[in-house]
Parts: C-alpha cells; structure tokens; sequence
C-alpha cells in the first residue's frame, strides 16, 4: 500500500516510522521542557530554601557590643562638647561687651559656615538640598541661629552667664511640651511633675535678680525666649533629620540662618578700637570651637552613643558654665539660682531616667 503526501508517495511502512519519529520527537520535547520547568522550580526553592536560611542566621547573630574604641571616642567627643558649650557663656559675655550681639553672632557664623560647609564637602561630596525642603531648612535656621543666637547674645550681655546657661538648661523640658502640643505625645505623670518642677526652677532663677537691676530681669527674659527659639527649631528639623544627615542639616541651617544676620548689622554701631587679642581670640574660639568643631563632635558622638548617652551629658553644660563664670568673670550666684538650677537639673534627669 502506498501513500502520496504532497508530491512524495510513500509506503505504509515508511509513513509509519515517521509518525512514531513525530510523535516521539514530541514527547521528547514534551519530556524536556516539563524536566527544564521542574529544575527550574527546583532551583527557586533551592534559592528561596537558601535565603531563608541565611536569614535565620542574621537573625540569630546577636548585635555586636559597642567596641572598645568607639565607646571612648564617643564619650571623649561628648565630654569635649560639653566642655566647649559651657565655656561659650563666657565668651560670649567677654566678646559681647565690645561687639554688638547681632555684629558678634554674624562674625561668628561667618566663621562657622565656611569650616561647615568645607567638611560638608568633604565627607559628603554629594550631599544636595531638595527644592522642597528650602522653606523648612530656612525657617529652622532662622530659628536655630538668627532668633536663638539674638535672645543668647542680648540676654549674656544683661545678666550673668551662670544665670543664662542654668535657664538654657530648661530646653529638654520645653521640648517636652512642644512634643505634647504639636505631636499630641502623652505626658505620663512623671513627665508632668518634670514640667512643673523645672518652670518652678526658672522662676527661682528669674525672680533672684538683684534689688533695682531691670538688665538683669530683661536678660532672663531674653534667655528664655532663646530656649523656647531652639525648641521650636527643633521641632522643625526633625522631620528633615529623616531625610539629611546631621552634618548636613546643621550646614545648610547654619548658611541660612547667617544670611539672615546680615541686615541686623547695619542696625548696630560700635567702635573698632576698643577690639583687642583678648575679643579676637573669644570670637574666634566661639567660631571654630563652639560653632563649627563642636556641632561637628556633637553629631558623632550621636551617631557613636546614641541621643539618650549624649542628652545626660549635654545636661551638665550649666554646671561647667557656672564654674566658669565664677573662676574667670568672678560673678556671684544668689542661693535662689543655685536652688532654681537644681531644680531644672533634677528636672530632666526625671524625664531622662530609665
């Protein structure tokens, strides 16, 4: 029997072993790629098997303890901090009485923003300010420095810097409740007691200015709105420390707010001459050391101990200050400051306490 396929005639048989070669050439192919589908799945969850592994062991690795090294170097960093803020009201007082304070601020940050925004370049050379991020790192430099650092100047120039640093010593109580109003944070009734005590400590401080001294009053006063400027510059730049590094907030904050000194100075008058070595070295030290070089260690100890570590040491700026003002200005505290103090101090290490 033949069979005629196309122009090509063909035996029975030969058609049939074409069919079977067909057939099998399909079920080969068939064989091949449900073989191929099934490595594949296979190899999936041979992957999936592996990663699953592999995060069970991250996640049983226990955290490596803080080093050594680290430790001390975030701890010598704080130590520094401290050390060069609670010198700065004396500074400050010093510098003050020849350069105006809006003068002395601008000077200062002049200083400031070019060792700033040199490291900034440095360590991140491709840090950038998103466009829509301008209005709020504006507005937090004009709070953390224009606003802050013209209540600081003007209240050291009219009371004592042991006063005004024990009434700076009020901010973390002062963020408490702007977290409280503005971020409905809740007040356990510990931090509450904490608010009452250190606005009572303030008062004590305030009201202890010497019989007929009206400077000394408006001084407390100035210093007070200085705490309450930096609270509110606070709670502006936490939602840009999400997106920023600290280096990079303070930097572009400190540029913005230095513009923003500008137009004071045309507003104060002062003499020249009556600038000596002694001014020139405060202004510088309050430039490169307080400004700059201790923004800088404060950011690294952060990132070394962590916010809560630094905080206990940022509160004992008050004490280095008094001892300054008393060892070097010879300024006399009243038993009422000294109690109003310790009242702020016991405070927030409430708040802090674990």
């Amino acid at each position: 029997m033949n069979v005629t396929i196309g122009n090509q005639r063909k035996t029975a048989d030969e058609f049939h072993d074409e069919v079977m070669l067909t057939e099998n050439r399909q079920e080969g192919t068939i064989r091949f790629w449900k073989q191929r589908k099934y490595n594949v799945r296979y190899k999936v969850n041979e992957r999936e098997k592996s990663c699953h592994m592999k995060t069970k062991t991250i996640q049983q690795v226990p955290a490596e303890p803080l080093g050594k090294n680290h430790l001390q170097m975030g701890l010598s960093a704080i130590i520094f901090t401290t050390i060069l803020w609670g010198l700065s009201f004396v500074s400050i007082k010093i510098t003050v009485a020849v350069i105006p304070p809006m003068t002395l601020a601008l000077l200062r940050f002049l200083i400031a923003s070019g060792i700033l925004l040199f490291l900034l370049k440095k360590v991140e050379p491709s840090a950038r300010l998103n466009r829509k991020d301008i209005p709020s790192m504006a507005v937090s430099g004009l709070l953390g420095v224009t606003a802050y650092y013209y209540f600081q100047n003007n209240g050291v120039k009219m009371t004592t810097a042991s006063a005004a640093s024990m009434i700076i010593a009020i901010i973390p109580i002062l963020t408490l409740i702007g977290d409280f109003l503005i971020f409905k944070t809740k007040l356990s009734l510990v931090k509450m007691l904490s608010v009452i005590l250190s606005l009572g400590g303030v008062y004590l401080i305030v009201s202890a200015a010497p019989p007929g001294s009206q400077d000394s009053l408006i001084g407390n006063l100035f210093m007070l709105g200085s705490a309450l400027s930096w609270v509110a510059y606070t709670l502006i730049t936490r939602p840009l420390s999400a997106r920023y590094t600290q280096l990079a907030v303070v930097t572009y904050q400190t540029l913005f707010g230095t513009l923003a000194l500008i137009p004071f100075v045309f507003f104060e008058t002062w003499e020249w001459q009556l600038v000596n070595d002694l001014v020139i070295l405060h202004l510088i030290y309050l430039g490169v050391f307080c400004s700059a070089l201790a923004n800088y260690l404060y950011v690294y100890a952060m990132g070394e101990l962590g916010v809560s570590r630094v905080s206990v040491f940022i509160n004992f700026i008050p004490v280095v200050s008094v001892l300054s003002g008393l060892a070097f200005l010879h300024e006399t505290v009243s038993e009422l400051q000294i109690l109003g103090g310790i009242v702020i101090l016991f405070s927030v290490y409430l708040v802090n306490r674990r």
